[in-house]
């Protein structure tokens, strides 16, 4: 067989310069033997720019260095398949390239040339580069971001989660991979999952609140934006979400709620101490001066004192309503809480089951508190109570700590229960047990008024306990799990603390009075006509002379009329149009010497605080006896300058 004519090899020439594919053979030297346009309009050299020359100059240094090892390759194989070189165009720029060739060999197997066919990928590579650019953006937002990703396969297993999700948790991001989501929650939890992937499978995507476990079982709440994963057919594959914890977010919601709340019930109590006392005063002085009429019988006087009882047992209700409020009556004196807790010790071993231990530990150097030492006392009977209880006819340990703190601001602030509190030492109270425990909803509401888990449980408990705290200027901690036992805090403020002025103390006793004989003339300012009434009487049985009005603006305006014209003024805290502190700052413009006596049935030192600027004469709490008004009014009668 004879080779191709001359014009066949011109037709061929021809073919070959024109094929769209860039085509390049190399010698054994690795110099250029022959290329056809395409190839050299990619580089943009012309052929006697490029015939002979190493391919080296045509490739970027790293190729170019790479080259003689690729090449003994190629020889080897025989053949080449995407091997990828970056050539270097005649105007500096590059070009991304891909080579399929294979070696052409003589009959003898002696190298003859390379044929290679080379194909411009750089749109491709840049598209790939922009891909990968693109990718590690992602992952580094991805990994970076403070919001947890989490995602599942179609059975719920675990597929990816970012660093921020596993630290959510508690967890590494490893050991989170393949487990499946059910891992990560109470039982309660997966019922709801269950619901939500239900929902996912159907293609709904959503946002909703969830709860989770952390690895050391705290509970994590998060808010979630999910949504599902789909093939290309739109079969469900799993899901992904967005996770943020909110837990913090919905603890300090929580705690204003609570507060509000407390609030509320604090401004209740104040309300139903007042009215009620209201009442009570009505009551009790009306009982009280008929026990004083003297042909009164003896079934009468009974008939009376038990009226009085009631009442006062009445007043003792609304004083509990008010501990729980944290504005309870308290006489604060210095109190060693080391030597309280020694003392009730034979005490509240009686109280607590044989079967139950108590273990005291306290600290060295305990600082005194300014409270109020039987105060304290029924706060630690009713922790120790409930502790034994909790525990219940097994064996067990009741532990009662006393511990010094020094806190900080910092650190005040980090504790959603403590934030409230002022920087200082602290005396903690710390009374624990391993009983049954109680899972957070219950701690959430085990301070709530008349909440109980007892089956005949009824009354204040726990929310006094809190009340009489807050009223020490301290704060109550409850920690607790299920099966895991109870521990509960009481943080209360080493050292005197600040305290109103003391009510004025008369020991003056009652004495009957020679109706003839004025004790003087006092100005009685209350907006409820059934204590105008009895106080009304029980002034002019003691001997005054008795101006009454219904309000804090009559009392300033009747005092402005005639300055001179009374020897003292009662004065009810809440009044219309004016209260007792507005009335008082009126009088006391016109009037400073006129002794002013202020009267209410909030507690005391409640009522101190509010009108210590105006340092009012003496204080009545609602309700009062004759007994009490005569201790408090005697030491202003006229009439003991003339007996």
């Amino acid at each position: 067989m004879t080779g191709p004519d001359q014009s066949e090899q011109v037709i061929l020439r021809e073919l070959f310069d024109k094929a769209p594919l860039p085509y390049q053979s190399l010698d054994a030297q690795r110099c250029v033997q022959m290329v056809n346009e395409a190839w050299l309009d990619m580089v943009g050299y012309t052929e006697t720019e490029v015939i002979g020359r190493p391919f080296a100059d045509f490739v970027v240094p790293w190729d170019a260095e790479l080259l003689p090892k690729r090449f003994s390759e190629f020889l080897a194989r025989g053949s080449m398949s995407g091997a990828r070189f970056e050539f270097v165009r005649k105007d500096g720029s590059t070009v991304h390239v891909v080579i399929e060739g294979r070696v052409a060999r003589g009959a003898d197997s002696e190298f003859l040339c390379t044929h290679c066919i080379c194909r411009d990928v750089t749109e491709e590579r840049v598209a790939m580069d922009e891909l990968a650019t693109s990718e590690r953006r992602f992952r580094t937002l991805v990994e970076t971001a403070q919001e947890g990703i989490w995602q599942i396969d179609a059975e719920a297993h675990t597929v990816y989660v970012n660093p921020a999700m596993a630290r959510m948790l508690g967890y590494e991001v490893e050991e989170m991979k393949g487990k499946h989501l059910f891992d990560f929650m109470d039982d309660r939890g997966i019922e709801i999952s269950r619901q939500n992937l239900d929902r996912r499978q159907r293609g709904l995507a959503e946002q909703h609140d969830f709860e989770f476990r952390s690895k050391d079982g705290r509970q994590i709440i998060t808010t979630m934006a999910t949504a599902p994963l789909t093939d290309g057919e739109g079969n469900y594959r799993g899901a992904i979400a967005g996770v943020m914890d909110i837990t913090d977010r919905v603890r300090y919601d929580q705690k204003m709620l609570d507060t509000q709340k407390l609030e509320s019930l604090t401004l209740m109590a104040g309300g139903i101490a007042h009215d009620f006392n209201n009442l009570l005063q009505a009551i009790m002085g009306n009982a009280d001066l008929a026990l004083m009429v003297s042909n009164r019988d003896a079934d009468l006087e009974e008939s009376l004192q038990a009226i009085l009882t009631a009442a006062g047992q009445a007043g003792g209700l609304c004083r509990q309503m008010l501990a729980f409020a944290g504005k309870g009556e308290y006489a604060k004196e210095p109190v060693r809480l080391d030597q309280l807790i020694h003392d009730m010790t034979p005490l509240l071993r009686t109280s607590i089951s044989r079967k139950v231990k108590l273990q005291i530990h306290l600290a060295d150097e305990i600082p005194p508190l300014q409270a109020d030492s039987v105060q304290l006392g029924q706060i630690l009977m009713n922790l120790v109570t409930n502790a034994s209880e909790a525990i219940g006819s097994n064996e067990g340990e009741v532990r009662i700590s006393v511990d010094v703190r020094e806190f900080g601001e910092a650190e005040l602030c980090s504790s959603l229960v403590l934030e409230d509190l002022e920087p200082g030492t602290y005396v903690i109270l710390s009374v624990q047990d391993d009983g049954c425990g109680m899972d957070d909803k219950v701690v959430a509401a085990v301070c709530d008024p008349f909440f109980t888990t007892k089956f005949a449980g009824r009354g204040l408990g726990m929310a006094v306990v809190r009340g009489v705290a807050m009223g020490h200027g301290g704060r109550l901690r409850v920690k607790s799990r299920p099966r895991e036992g109870t521990r509960i805090e009481g943080f209360l403020p080493a050292g005197p603390v600040s305290s109103a002025m003391p009510a004025t103390e008369n020991t003056l006793s009652a004495r009957d009075r020679d109706e003839s004989v004025v004790a003087g003339r006092v100005l009685l300012a209350d907006d409820q006509t059934e204590v105008l009434a009895v106080a009304k009487r029980m002034l002019e049985r003691l001997g005054w002379q008795v101006v009454l009005v219904v309000d804090g603006e009559a009392a300033a305006r009747t005092v402005e009329e005639d300055p001179t014209g009374f020897d003292l003024v009662i004065l009810d805290w809440s009044m219309p149009v004016l209260d007792g502190h507005e009335a008082m700052a009126r009088i006391r413009a016109v009037a400073p010497a006129l002794p002013v006596l202020v009267s209410s049935g909030h507690a005391t030192y409640e009522v101190q605080e509010r009108f210590a600027e105006l340092a009012p004469d003496g204080f009545l709490t609602k309700p009062f006896k004759l007994q009490e008004l005569s201790t408090a009014v005697a030491v202003f009668d006229a009439a003991s300058d003339r007996t």
